[in-house]
């Protein structure tokens, strides 16, 4: 991978990460661990991470014209992370029945 294409994919990577550290808490912890808020801290990173690219980020392609980056797909990138962010907030509440809800807050 070509570092300098890095920030084309930073949202979707942190996404990515994001959901293996809530798969692994939700696998790893002792106790019930509260992976609701872990996905919502991971989707406020990743949201960081697209306002950054929306600012200061680089427009254009990247990896050989694979990725896009411009205001269509930087409001779609936004659109995504807020409508993720109000389905955790709204399972919150159903998901206590659920062992395990890793799964569920990771996909």
């Amino acid at each position: 991978m070509i570092f300098g294409d890095a920030m084309y994919i930073a949202p979707v990577a942190a996404l990515l990460l994001g959901a293996a550290f809530v798969l692994g808490v939700d696998l790893i912890s002792e106790r019930r661990a509260n992976v609701g808020m872990w996905s919502l801290v991971v989707i406020v990173v990743a949201a960081v991470c697209a306002l950054a690219q929306a600012v200061y980020g680089p427009r254009g392609l990247a990896f050989s014209g694979t990725i896009s980056v411009d205001a269509f797909s930087i409001f779609f990138t936004f659109l995504l992370l807020a409508i993720t962010g109000t389905v955790v907030v709204a399972s919150t509440g159903g998901l206590q029945r659920i062992s395990q809800p890793g799964e569920f807050y990771a996909l």
